[in-house]
């Protein structure tokens, strides 16, 4: 808030407030104090989405985990020989390549 406020910001739109309980709104309650208009609400069941991670773990303390795994008909994820091969197809590959650009760890 600090930032904005020192750069002349005019307006901040937001899709919800912060749920994080360290700040608690408190910076949308400085840039209005400052003058500055704050809109929440805007693409807010976009948002939520890409934030689910961050929404879940402020509302329930919790992380939101995500399992991927891909295995072959007989439930192995290794030849015979123990030699490693693909088991997805392209497509299925840059799904999880999007997914994992979306998680933290």
């Amino acid at each position: 808030a600090e930032a904005l406020i020192a750069a002349g910001v005019a307006r901040v739109v937001a899709p919800f407030d912060d749920t994080d309980p360290r700040v608690s709104g408190q910076g949308f309650a400085a840039l209005r104090a400052a003058g500055i208009e704050v809109e929440t609400g805007v693409l807010a069941e976009e948002a939520a989405r890409d934030h689910a991670g961050f929404l879940l773990r402020n509302a329930e303390g919790r992380p939101m985990v995500t399992l991927k795994l891909a295995t072959s008909f007989d439930g192995r994820i290794a030849t015979a020989s123990g030699h490693s091969q693909w088991i997805t197809g392209p497509q299925a590959r840059r799904a999880v390549h999007a997914m994992r650009a979306r998680h933290d760890a």
